[in-house]
Parts: C-alpha cells; structure tokens; sequence
C-alpha cells in the first residue's frame, strides 16, 4: 500500500517555506527550483511570462510595476485607499468589479488578478514544486498562517488551497505549529 505524501506550508505575507516530515520523523524544510529554502511570496509578469518567488522578486529591480506582493495578506479584505498605499512602488491595486484587483500591463494586454487569484496562483506553484521535488503527488496540507489572520482570512486560504489543487487537512496557528514540532504539552 503506497503511502500518501502529505505538506506542510507556512504561507507568508513576505515568504513561504514548503516542509516534510521527513524517515526520522523529523521537519525538513524542501528545496524549490532556485534551490531556496525560503520562496518568496511574490508574482511578477514581464512580456508574456509569469514569475513566481524569487524569480518574481528580482523583478523588483527594473519591473516593479509589475510585481504583486502582499496578496496574502489582502485575502478577505475589501479595497481601500488605504490598501491601495500600502501597494504602491509595486504592481497598481483598484477597486475593480470582484473587489480589489491588481492591475499590470503585459504584451498581450492588461492583466487583472484579486488577491484570491494570485493566492491560488502561488499555491498552486508551492505544490507543484514539492511534487517536482518529491517526485510524488501531493494529497494534503497543513497550513501554518499567522494568528492575526480573520476569519474570512482563513476561509479565504481554505478557499485558494482547493482552487489550488491542494487539499487542505487543516489550517494551523504557527505558534501552535512550533509548538507541534518540539513535543510542548505533550506527556
């Protein structure tokens, strides 16, 4: 009977870290494409191709404009003047018809992606580098998110982990995640 291959994530606003658990029955944090450790949370189009983590990142450089970053943290809120400023110096933030959209230009046109797109996006891409790493199919995760996340926050994740391809087993605190990981309250 195979078994079935199951991750954990600690999907940041800034940077995301892909996890096992490993034969030793310990944590081991998963190498992506650029062999990183850390995957920063970014989307980044130029010309017609779409970038992700750090290949996106870099592309604050000479591309800002059309660099998304923060969509995490946008899941679950509405659009504001406020939301609109906190994104400046990165890709336009509006308040379009599905709520707050980011807005870039490509070649082939304008580019409009909510907060809840880029994030299923982005998951979807944390998947398919730990299949690429593992050389298995992922069936599961655990989500380890910060603790201010809302409700609706929450639910939104739950949301783009579906649309994602990626099962979600459950959504972890992640004080309570390190806490798991070294045995605290445990007998």
């Amino acid at each position: 009977m195979a078994t079935k291959t199951y991750i954990g994530l600690s999907l940041g606003t800034d940077n995301s870290v892909i996890a096992i658990i490993n034969k030793e029955h310990g944590a081991e944090v998963i190498a992506n494409e650029d062999g990183e450790h850390k995957t920063p949370t970014y989307i980044a189009f130029s010309g017609d191709e779409e970038y992700h983590g750090s290949q996106a990142k870099h592309q604050l450089v000479r591309n800002a404009e059309s660099t998304l970053q923060g969509f995490v943290g946008m899941l679950g809120t509405e659009y504001s003047a406020e939301l609109a400023a906190a994104h400046q110096g990165y890709a336009r933030v509006e308040d379009g018809p599905r709520g707050a959209e980011f807005v870039v230009a490509t070649e082939s046109g304008e580019v409009r992606l909510t907060a809840h797109e880029a994030t299923v996006r982005y998951l979807g891409r944390l998947r398919t580098t730990a299949e690429a790493y593992l050389g298995r199919t992922i069936e599961g995760a655990v989500l380890g998110v910060p603790m201010s996340r809302t409700s609706a926050q929450r639910a939104a994740i739950a949301q783009a982990c579906a649309e994602a391809g990626l099962p979600l087993l459950q959504l972890v605190d992640e004080p309570v995640a390190a806490a798991m990981q070294y045995g605290v309250g445990q007998t």
